[in-house]
């Protein structure tokens, strides 16, 4: 009876540190999001070299983001889902972030996530390091504690 109930609370401590860094990665991948706009729009005013290279990279970075915030979004779905549905703030951040559930929406729609879910089999590579970060997200939560 006492393994039982130590058993569930170790589930429940796992089920809390999952959720905080479900919480932790949406907020870093539109905190990243806002940065990459502000970067963007500095290269693109300074006229610099390395726009190209830099919307390449940030191409296929938001493409990876929004496969992970199509998950994260699943995840706020599930029935029993405990954790909160909204980003939270960044570290050293002075004010605290709206807390809208559309802000994912409108993030997804800007990173494409639309056009991601219509061809999620073409892209095996990305794909596998989707499923290797939510992995990663797990075990840390296992891990912990």
């Amino acid at each position: 009876m006492i393994r039982q109930y130590l058993h569930i609370q170790r589930a429940k401590e796992e089920l809390e540190r999952c959720n905080v860094e479900v919480q932790r990665l949406l907020t870093a991948i539109l905190a990243e999001n806002e940065k990459f706009d502000c970067v963007i729009t500095d290269l693109t005013n300074s006229r610099s070299p390395l726009l190209p290279i830099a919307m390449e990279f940030l191409t296929h970075r938001r493409h990876i983001n929004s496969q992970v915030l199509c998950r994260i979004k699943e995840m706020h779905g599930l029935e029993g889902f405990s954790g909160k549905p909204f980003p939270g703030v960044c570290a050293g951040a002075g004010g605290e972030v709206a807390h809208r559930p559309e802000m994912m929406d409108s993030t997804l729609s800007e990173m494409g996530a639309d056009t991601a879910e219509e061809d999620k089999g073409s892209d095996d590579v990305e794909m596998a390091a989707v499923d290797v970060l939510v992995d990663y997200v797990l075990e840390l939560a296992l891990s912990h504690g």
